[in-house]
């Protein structure tokens, strides 16, 4: 069975995870920060594992502490399901104009991922996308 449980405590974060790689997409998570709850819920769901995760943080200060600490919490827990980091791959992602929050938010906890994951970067690509797209038309 490939699953795994962390405890991470910092200074400024208590962090409990655990995981099932081989899981249904079931997820329970709260961390404090909505924008974080909501992609880890995505992450576990589209990925098929299951997922538990808690967070208390100094969120009062700002939220890169949660960000950081449970994106290394995590990436020590997918190690610790054996995870082959050759046959990981991207499958996509898109980074848009958001709340600057938001935006740095969720970019940083995909870095974190990623570089936890054998130290991969994410590549820059800017595309300009039209405001509304119809049947193949720009409007």
């Amino acid at each position: 069975m490939r699953t795994a449980t962390i405890e991470r405590n910092t200074a400024e974060t208590q962090i409990k995870l655990w995981i099932d790689l081989d899981g249904t997409g079931q997820y329970e998570v709260c961390t404090g920060c909505g924008f974080l709850d909501h992609m880890l819920n995505l992450f576990a769901r589209h990925g098929r594992f299951d997922l538990r995760a808690e967070c208390r943080g100094d969120t009062q200060v700002d939220y890169h502490h949660t960000v950081e600490d449970m994106g290394i919490a995590l990436g020590r827990e997918l190690r610790a399901c054996c995870i082959d980091e050759d046959a990981l791959a991207t499958t996509g992602y898109f980074f848009t104009h958001m709340k600057q929050d938001e935006w740095a938010i969720g970019r940083k906890a995909a870095e974190l991922i990623l570089q936890l994951l054998g130290g991969k970067k994410l590549p820059q690509q800017n595309i300009r996308v039209p405001a509304v797209f119809h049947q193949g038309q720009t409007t």
